[in-house]
């Protein structure tokens, strides 16, 4: 059975740097996917650039969030979460994975997926390997296998070594995970909202608690991409949840 992918891919004021993910998802040689793109830029400037891309439209959905960072900084972090979820719930996908604007889709990947989950039905989450890159620099081709970089605490040199099921909390990145959409409507497990820090370790934690163990695929799965200011300013401190950008 070929399984149907739902692929979030948040964005924020990255237009050329946007460009690696949707390069990526264009050339997928896998073709049952969705694509909801979440504009968390304030505005919708994106939309047009998006949509003329040359992607099929008729997988893509644009989603504004069109509040301005002093709202944000008011109602205590993004709407992202609430945006993520709508698309989640609503979607009638197999499996769904999670990029940000940063990142890429190695080609492949979904055939594989679809090859793991079909062979290990009591699976309902699991994570790959991933790829570095510097997408301020860099073509996502151009990715190596190990970096030593580092942001705010995160080694990201470690997110491959992991061969075995885990708690995926500060161990993965969360584009690393894919998981069965299922389990948010079963599991009735939404993102928190508003908030914008540590959402991946949040959604981590709710499906670990009601369904244990994210498993290994073993593969290669995403093109990560680590640069300096890769928050784009966003935080102050590891303390705020959110801040107004000060450039």
């Amino acid at each position: 059975m070929d399984l149907n992918f739902l692929i979030i891919l948040a964005y924020y004021k990255r237009p050329k740097m946007v460009l690696n993910a949707l390069e990526s998802i264009k050339n997928l040689t896998y073709q049952n996917w969705s694509l909801e793109f979440i504009d968390d830029s304030g505005d919708n400037n994106f939309e047009s650039t998006l949509l003329n891309y040359g992607l099929d439209n008729s997988k893509v959905n644009y989603i504004a969030i069109n509040d301005s960072e002093e709202q944000k900084s008011i109602q205590g972090g993004s709407r992202h979460g609430e945006f993520m979820n709508k698309a989640i719930h609503n979607s009638n996908s197999d499996v769904v994975i999670i990029l940000c604007d940063d990142d890429a889709i190695i080609d492949g990947y979904f055939e594989y997926l679809n090859e793991y989950y079909n062979l290990n039905p009591d699976v309902n989450w699991a994570y790959s390997k991933v790829m570095f890159f510097n997408p301020s620099l860099d073509h996502y081709s151009q990715s190596t296998l190990t970096t030593d970089y580092t942001h705010q605490g995160s080694v990201y040199n470690i997110l491959n070594q992991y061969e075995e099921p885990i708690h995926p909390y500060c161990k993965v990145d969360g584009s690393q995970v894919s998981f069965r959409t299922k389990i948010f409507k079963e599991g009735n497990i939404f993102y928190p909202s508003p908030q914008t820090r540590n959402l991946d370790a949040a959604i981590f934690s709710k499906i670990y608690n009601q369904y244990g163990y994210c498993y290994p695929t073993f593969t290669y799965g995403q093109y990560k991409g680590v640069f300096e200011d890769q928050l784009g300013n966003r935080f102050k401190d590891n303390n705020n949840e959110y801040t107004i950008n000060k450039f």
